[in-house]
């Protein structure tokens, strides 16, 4: 019944000095005690659980990777998924081809410029593709953005995700 758990939300969280999570069994907590202790109610989502104690460590989880020291490098939860505003990019692991599919040519030319400006626009694409409700109208340069599309391979295409959308299909995605 609580305001949705979001980015927004867990960035708030991390800046208190302690939280009280209450979890409730079943049928939930009586309202007396929730309107005399309970300063505000979160949901991780739009569906019942049998009990609050998954729901509370999803939340812990997500606040405490926040905090500094709790994952091995300081940066990492800041370039995440939603933290940027958007998807993050495909990742890739060894081996170099799995599957037949390898990884996109970019990540292993060491460019760094290049990796980075390639990380931005896949992140781009990939939220585009899978969650448009996130794009802000007007944030992205779309023309600069079906470019980098269009002059992605195939292969490379294929290894993000992306090889059964054509430019106009993520277009109409964002309608």
């Amino acid at each position: 019944q609580g305001q949705p758990l979001n980015e927004k939300k867990v960035q708030e969280l991390t800046t208190h000095s302690e939280l009280t999570l209450i979890c409730g069994r079943y049928g939930g907590i009586d309202q007396r005690f929730l309107n005399q202790y309970v300063h505000e109610e979160i949901s991780i989502g739009d569906y019942v659980l049998s009990g609050g104690e998954l729901a509370s460590l999803v939340l812990v989880d997500a606040v405490v990777r926040k905090l500094p020291g709790a994952l091995g490098h300081q940066d990492s939860a800041q370039k995440d998924s939603f933290a940027m505003g958007g998807l993050e990019y495909p990742l890739f692991t060894r081996p170099q081809v799995w599957n037949q599919v390898g990884v996109p040519s970019v990540l292993l030319s060491g460019h760094h410029g290049k990796i980075d400006q390639w990380k931005t626009s896949l992140s781009q694409l990939i939220t585009i593709q899978k969650r448009p409700d996130l794009v802000e109208k007007g944030s992205m340069d779309l023309k600069k953005l079906k470019s980098f599309f269009e002059s992605l391979s195939e292969e490379d295409k294929k290894s993000c995700g992306l090889n059964f959308m054509s430019w106009q299909d993520l277009e109409k995605r964002l309608l």
